[in-house]
């Protein structure tokens, strides 16, 4: 994080830092929700399961 973070900042002189955590924060949220539902965790009602679908984190 540190690596890519100071990678953006130096072409954008130190504006652009911050873009790499908010993408890698959705990407984890990702891995995040997957592992729980590998681990046995379901949806808590239609509409959150219908989100992950619409989502592509879990098939139909």
């Amino acid at each position: 994080m540190f690596i890519a973070a100071a990678a953006v900042g130096i072409f954008t002189l130190g504006v652009g830092a911050w873009v790499p955590g908010i993408i890698f924060s959705f990407i984890y949220n990702k891995m995040y929700i997957k592992e729980l539902l590998e681990k046995g965790y379901h949806p808590a009602d239609e509409q959150a399961q219908a989100a992950l679908q619409m989502n592509g984190i879990i098939a139909a």
